[in-house]
């Protein structure tokens, strides 16, 4: 979805865009945006679905199986910032760093 949304706000060359999920998405969301978005300034707007501020989420193994999932895609996206890929005819693989020689 973000790469397909990265490509339709850069060629209608929208300047901001607003930015619209919910709460426990929206540090992926952002992180996965700002990478692919070129000059677009982001305004988040964080929508909250369920309220998780009395803790009754704890006792939920729903509610914890996806907050884990979603931290575990949030890191998955960190990384992604930090490892090269370059896609091939396989699909996506860990480019090779070039060595310099002196």
């Amino acid at each position: 979805n973000a790469e397909e949304s990265a490509k339709w706000v850069e060629s209608h060359a929208y300047g901001s865009i607003i930015l619209v999920t919910n709460n426990y998405h929206m540090p992926r969301s952002l992180l996965e945006m700002g990478r692919l978005l070129h000059g677009a300034r982001l305004e988040p707007y964080p929508v909250v679905n369920t309220k998780l501020g009395n803790g009754s989420w704890l006792t939920k193994p729903e509610a914890l199986r996806v907050l884990l999932t979603e931290y575990s895609k949030y890191v998955l996206a960190l990384a992604r910032g930090v490892v090269p890929l370059r896609p091939s005819p396989e699909g996506v693989t860990i480019a090779e760093a070039s060595v310099v020689k002196n």
